[in-house]
């Protein structure tokens, strides 16, 4: 596992140039709208929540439109990223990336995997290479797979065994600075109330980490 975070960190600096991410606060749906004059110039990087959500794209874009969202009195902060995850600016680095994690197999989970790229449980079994390359490129579904979690009935709820819940300590506007998480971190959690604890614990570590530095 900690070849592909390597390998997945390298392939992520490859792609360092003209691009942008910015953290807004509008639902999924608006985003689209908000996205649409822009021509794929921008696109939706992570669905945190149902107001939570993260652009990627081509930086002078990013920026107007962070730039507009905070002249209308809405939630928008720029991240300080030369890069657009989950994104198409992903893509040329696909080929090479599949070929480094080529080795790594997939098997039979012993805790069930909700995975922030599909929203839902995967099989260990679906967790090869190509799923590892969605994990870079496709949006993150942190909301979808809470959800998930969190439904009536869900097996993972009220939790007679542990669930893998991916915890977003996303890039977001915290203390007046922009949050350094480092993208996806799994805890174990026995329900859904824990899962939203455990990312609660996630963000307040980072807040104080933002509060050292900035008194450093």
């Amino acid at each position: 596992m900690a070849d592909l975070i390597v390998e997945r960190s390298r392939a992520q600096e490859r792609t360092r140039g003209a691009w942008r991410m910015a953290a807004i606060g509008v639902s999924e749906d608006e985003a689209r709208a908000l996205l649409a004059p822009y021509r794929g110039a921008i696109h939706i990087a992570a669905v945190n929540a149902p107001t939570q959500v993260t652009l990627a794209g081509e930086a002078a874009a990013v920026e107007e439109l962070a730039a507009t969202l905070t002249e209308r009195g809405r939630f928008a902060r720029v991240l300080p990223l030369p890069y657009a995850f989950h994104s198409p600016a992903m893509d040329v680095v696909r080929d090479d990336f599949l070929s480094v994690v080529s080795h790594v197999g997939a098997r039979a989970a012993t805790t069930p995997y909700l995975s922030t790229v599909t929203g839902g449980e995967l099989p260990g079994e679906a967790l090869g290479p190509d799923y590892w390359w969605r994990n870079l490129r496709q949006p993150v579904q942190f909301a979808a797979a809470r959800a998930d979690c969190a439904r009536p009935g869900s097996p993972h709820v009220p939790g007679d065994r542990p669930v893998r819940v991916a915890c977003a300590v996303h890039r977001r506007d915290i203390g007046g600075g922009a949050c350094r998480g480092n993208g996806h971190r799994h805890v174990e959690a026995r329900c859904a109330r824990d899962a939203v604890r455990a990312r609660e614990r996630c963000e307040d570590a980072c807040a104080r980490r933002r509060g050292a530095m900035g008194s450093g």
